[in-house]
């Protein structure tokens, strides 16, 4: 399996790199570094509307992320597909395009649509400059998705300050990943009311 999805990498990265248009090199270098001015304007926007609680924990969480990804690259090893001396599994700019997608959901609602286009153009973008694997952008979107739902649905129901006094405990990721699991599989009580409704 390993193996069949390491030919599909080198199958996608090499197709992608035979019809690599030099000429638009310089505008997915763009698109690439927009994911940090995309940060710079999150955090401005929490502290303009003066968002403390939600600020504190999407700074504190990029730099959770970054560490957390730059750990895995060097578990890991893998070397980027243009053979440079820099890691490439799993992508940081995939994490953080996906993970801000998802955190700000709810806020920027309106500008879901590009937003989304515009993390699967920065992903794309890592793979137009030989930078990444298809399996890199894949498993550093996922990651980033992961996370900001976790910190979205689990962390930011909490209070800042009872979190920092250690009255609260921080949920576990296994609770959040059973709580989902439940949720796609439906509750004992929703399967019981499904049946009781085909029974009528």
């Amino acid at each position: 399996m390993i193996s069949e999805a390491l030919r599909i990498d080198h199958l996608l990265i090499n197709l992608v790199q035979n019809y690599r248009i030099s000429q638009l090199d310089i505008l997915f270098q763009i698109i690439s570094f927009s994911v940090f001015i995309a940060y710079f304007l999150g955090i401005s926007y929490l502290v303009k509307n003066k968002e403390l609680k939600r600020g504190t924990v999407f700074f504190v969480a990029i730099g959770a992320v970054v560490i957390i990804v730059m750990a895995m690259k060097i578990a890991i090893g893998r070397w980027r597909p243009d053979m440079s001396e820099a890691l490439s599994f799993p992508s940081l700019h995939a994490t953080l395009a996906f993970f801000f997608i998802v955190y700000f959901w709810t806020t920027l609602k309106k500008y879901n649509i590009p937003l989304v286009i515009w993390a699967g153009l920065v992903a794309f973008s890592r793979m137009w400059l030989d930078l990444h694997y298809f399996s890199d952008i894949v498993a550093g979107a996922a990651f980033g998705i992961i996370i900001a739902d976790y910190l979205k649905i689990r962390v930011l129901n909490y209070r800042l300050r009872s979190l920092i006094n250690n009255k609260q405990k921080l949920p576990s990721f296994r609770n959040y990943f059973s709580e989902k699991s439940q949720q796609a599989a439906g509750t004992p009580s929703q399967k019981n009311n499904k049946i009781r409704k085909k029974k009528k």
